[in-house]
């Protein structure tokens, strides 16, 4: 469940000291899509749904 991503996501992101973590169910990754959280605190701080929405919400979290 997204909960389930939330807590394993915040969990991994305490455990590895980084600063967030994204989070994806292998069940809904395909050739073109590819749904992923990016997660921090319990807390979800972006949702994509391809590689490239994936990427660049990594690159404006870093640069914040």
């Amino acid at each position: 469940t997204e909960e389930e991503l939330v807590r394993v996501g915040s969990d991994q992101v305490i455990k590895n000291q980084c600063e967030f973590v994204v989070a994806n169910d292998l069940s809904k990754i395909n050739a073109t899509h590819h749904q992923a959280l990016l997660v921090k605190d319990g807390k979800i701080l972006r949702r994509c749904h391809t590689k490239e929405e994936i990427a660049v919400a990594i690159v404006k979290e870093l640069t914040q």
